[in-house]
């Protein structure tokens, strides 16, 4: 099995890593365990410690460009762990050049890595990071530019999954620990036992927040949930303060 991880400098992404490092197999297209053979890590930045393991390769690179995601995933990546958009629009300015570059590192990534599923030999799962501002207000939509960036690039692949282009399966994340803003996404099974009762970390400006690696758990068992194509893609919202 070929993994890619988007963001994956970033602590959320790091814990991914580590996650995905310490099993020997993930749930395959047909349901059935497959080994972990090969681990790309994609991130537009690298910091000089980051987490080291003979299966997991880095790129470094602006992912926005399809052509770079079709070289680096080539036709066999079999689950994608999207990250990337989570904290796309934290802290923007008030300039439309500011809200460009916000959508540009959410919804164009987003579209550019659909793009370069086309190429791939089989329909990929992709799990997607997202954040709790993501979630309406009432019936409102999200308020603030991270929460449209993010409810942009889950309706995007919604309906991307409808279309049989992906295997979609989200998790709407409140902030990480140790992260300077991070996200989440919305509702259906709920995570399995284990997994939830360690999710909650609490700030210590009381900010609900949530510790890396609990959410990179949470991000592999949406990974390992049930295929649902044609029907609704699967969410799962965590949301701290609920626990």
């Amino acid at each position: 099995m070929q993994i890619l991880v988007t963001g994956a400098c970033g602590a959320l992404g790091q814990a991914v890593l580590r996650a995905l490092a310490a099993r020997q197999t993930l749930l395959g297209a047909l349901g059935a365990p497959v080994p972990v053979v090969r681990i790309i890590a994609v991130d537009r930045t690298q910091p000089a410690r980051l987490f080291v393991e003979p299966r997991i390769e880095y790129v470094c690179g602006n992912f926005e460009q399809s052509r770079f995601l079709a070289r680096v995933m080539g036709t066999a990546t079999d689950s994608i762990f999207h990250l990337s958009c989570l904290d796309a629009a934290a802290g923007i300015g008030a300039q439309l050049e500011d809200f460009d570059m916000a959508l540009m590192r959410s919804l164009d990534t987003t579209r550019s890595l659909v793009d370069a599923c086309q190429f791939q030999s089989a329909q990929p799962r992709l799990v997607l990071a997202s954040a709790l501002a993501a979630r309406p207000v009432g019936t409102a939509p999200p308020v603030g530019s991270d929460g449209i960036c993010n409810a942009l690039c889950e309706l995007f692949l919604i309906e991307c999954a409808r279309r049989g282009f992906v295997d979609l399966r989200g998790v709407r994340l409140p902030r990480i620990a140790g992260a300077p803003l991070a996200a989440a996404m919305g509702a259906s099974p709920p995570l399995p036992p284990g997994v939830l009762e360690a999710l909650a970390v609490a700030a210590p400006e009381e900010t609900p927040s949530l510790a890396a690696d609990a959410a990179a758990a949470a991000l592999i068992e949406a990974h390992e949930l049930p295929r649902v194509f044609p029907g609704p893609a699967p969410f799962v919202e965590i949301a701290s303060g609920a626990l």
